[in-house]
């Protein structure tokens, strides 16, 4: 397929439903998703390849560095709130753009494992996350939080300009939203039944505001009978298992509490369908979590409702900690110092080695001399960091923090573990609180009306609506995070686990000796986290079929 387009087509994916063009080869936007007929709207999930083209070259390039006769063929811009993302591809003279990375690299070469990037897989393993735009692939870029594409022409060269366009920094608020806890609702309702469909529907319900949210709006669909939520939990005494459980008998919604204490085996042939089908690593420390839910529950061909999606847009404030954190790492610049072999993958102190930028993300994992003794090729992530806290774009430690937590971690680690879900179970990833309705009537609240720096509140007009609704107790159900133990399944799978890591084409030879170490601490939890994320990767990069075909 070969598509030749003009400028016109731009805001691409704005609306996340799609009208054919004549030749059926492209989408074009509709802004009114509702004069759409139903046969015209394809799930939000389905593989879409929106431009082709073969050049005699192809490269990523600035505007800046572009021809001054080069002509513009195609422009296209992700979806404000991550709902939909963008996948560029440019490889063996094709340039493919995409609605994900399978289908991108479908449509390329398959690339060799020499063809990863190695700053990229530092970061994943170090920080969780790829710096965006780039992915584990060396010329393989990933759009989010309305990133665009341009791809040009010149001479018979093509040239591909990518820029970021996060819209949500605070001094982009219009602060014309009226605030009202009966439109906000009005318009999750509006959210969850655009984005759902007929199939029944698992919703992953915590006792958080969000998921509690979405919950509320379902149950005002009356989609009762279709219904189940499901709350995960790492012992039988879970404060959050017990509300979530209560609220839905309350709402006649039926509730399953999955409990990790017996790992099952069945798990293995799911996380080897994940490692082997998946083009993008996911690191997300409970990744295997979700499958083992997906296992339990038998899932397949379902509704997955996800209740992240709103931390970008509706406010952040770092906490306490992290600000007498940056306050620290400002002061003494400890991390511009040669100290970091001092920071152990058992150092409880490894924050003092990060730079502002990175305090933002996970807990360390492995700093640059520990990466350095694992990877093929490593690289120090830090310097990528370190950069982009030094943007000047950066107003606030507010706009850093919602850069970096939701262009980064939320647009990857936490909604592409429901993705990735949905794709190994043929079921519909549902993010309602990445609705771009939703995102632009609370990103344009007066800031009072979001958050409250002085008490370290935010999400104000969501916790007003779960109090007039259900009078939720929002000062002692404080934020919970999902999280995963990884020593039951690693104590079922231990010679799996290490097995993996030990034939990954990634991990050099001194890697190898370090992980034998690792196999002699595995009594701390601090090496079991570590063992953890390389078996994720190393898994991935042994057994994923666009790697392994060219191997």
């Amino acid at each position: 397929m070969e598509v030749e387009l003009s400028p016109f087509v731009t805001g691409l994916l704005m609306s996340g439903f799609w009208l054919e063009s004549s030749n059926g080869s492209v989408a074009f936007p509709c802004q009114d998703a509702r004069s759409v007929p139903p046969s015209k709207r394809p799930d939000l999930e389905r593989k879409m390849v929106f431009f082709e083209k073969d050049f005699q070259q192809v490269k990523f390039c600035s505007l800046g560095d572009l021809p001054r006769e080069a002509e513009l063929l195609f422009e296209a811009q992700s979806h404000p709130s991550a709902l939909t993302q963008l996948y560029v591809s440019a490889e063996n003279n094709k340039v493919v753009i995409a609605s994900d990375a399978e289908s991108a690299l479908d449509h390329a070469k398959p690339l060799a494992l020499s063809q990863l990037d190695p700053l990229s897989i530092s970061s994943l393993l170090g920080r969780h996350v790829a710096p965006l735009p780039g992915t584990a692939y060396r010329n393989l870029k990933r759009l989010n939080y309305a990133d665009r594409v341009k791809v040009y022409t010149s001479a018979q060269q093509g040239f591909v300009v990518i820029s970021d366009e996060f819209p949500y920094f605070e001094r982009l608020n219009r602060q014309q939203s009226e605030p009202s806890t009966h439109k906000l609702f009005e318009l999750l309702v509006n959210a969850v039944e655009r984005q759902l469909d007929d199939r029944d529907t698992i919703l992953l319900l915590s006792s958080g505001k969000d998921s509690i949210s979405v919950l509320l709006a379902m149950v005002e669909l009356g989609i009762q009978p279709r219904l189940t939520a499901v709350t995960y939990a790492n012992d039988r005494d879970s404060e959050e298992s017990a509300y979530a459980s209560s609220l839905c008998r309350q709402l006649g919604v039926r509730h399953e509490t999955f409990i990790n204490d017996r790992p099952s085996c069945r798990i293995t042939p799911l996380l080897n369908r994940y490692f082997q089908e998946l083009a993008e690593p996911c690191m997300d420390r409970v990744l295997i979590a979700m499958l083992q839910v997906a296992d339990h529950f038998g899932l397949q061909q379902v509704n997955i409702v996800d209740g992240t999606g709103n931390d970008a847009y509706a406010g952040q404030i770092p906490t306490r900690g992290q600000q007498v954190k940056l306050a620290l790492s400002r002061m003494t610049r400890i991390n511009r110092l040669p100290l970091s072999k001092l920071a152990s993958p058992a150092c409880p102190y490894q924050w003092l080695f990060l730079n502002e930028a990175e305090l933002f993300l996970e807990d360390a994992n492995l700093m640059k001399e520990q990466l350095s003794k694992i990877l093929w090729s490593p690289c120090d992530p830090s310097v990528f960091w370190s950069d982009l806290a030094n943007k000047s774009s950066f107003q606030d430690d507010s706009d850093l923090k919602a850069y970096v937590r939701c262009k980064f971690m939320d647009g990857q680690t936490y909604q592409d573990r429901t993705r990735s879900l949905a794709k190994l179970t043929d079921s519909r990833p549902v993010l309602p609180w990445c609705d771009e309705s939703i995102a632009d009537y609370v990103f344009n609240l007066p800031k009072e009306h979001k958050y409250d720096k002085q008490q370290q509140l935010n999400k104000i007009l969501i916790r007003q609506m779960l109090q007039e609704r259900i009078n939720y107790p929002c000062e002692t159900l404080k934020k919970r995070s999902f999280s995963f133990r990884f020593r039951p399944f690693y104590e079922k799978n231990k010679e799996w686990v290490f097995e993996e890591i030990l034939q990954c084409p990634l991990i050099s030879d001194s890697g190898r000796r370090y992980v034998e170490h690792i196999r002699q601490r595995e009594s701390s939890e601090r090496w079991l986290v570590i063992a953890q994320l390389l078996f994720q990767l190393a898994g991935w990069a042994n057994h994923c079929r666009f790697l392994r075909l060219a191997s």
